[in-house]
C-alpha cells in the first residue's frame, strides 16, 4: 500500500487464469474519504488493472512508490 496523491494504491497478486504456471501482479487506486466526523472510511476505485506476469512461486517482497 501507498499514498499517492492523496489516493490508496494498493498492490497484490493472483493466481495467473491461464494453463501456464504463471502468477498475475494487480493494482488499484483508490480515492478514500473520511465521513461522519470521521468515524467511517468510504472509498471509490478509480482504476485497477493487472500490471505484469512472473513465474509462480514468486513474492512481493518489498514494494515502494516513486513519483517522477
Amino acid at each position: 500500500m501507498a499514498n499517492v496523491g492523496g489516493n490508496l494504491v494498493v498492490v497484490w497478486e493472483e493466481k495467473g487464469k491461464g494453463i501456464g504456471k504463471e502468477m498475475e501482479i494487480w493494482c488499484a487506486e483508490i480515492e478514500v474519504e473520511k465521513r461522519e466526523g470521521g468515524r467511517e472510511l468510504w472509498g471509490k476505485v478509480g482504476w485497477v488493472e493487472k500490471v505484469g506476469t512472473v513465474p509462480s512461486g514468486s513474492s512481493i517482497a518489498h514494494c515502494m512508490a516513486v513519483e517522477v
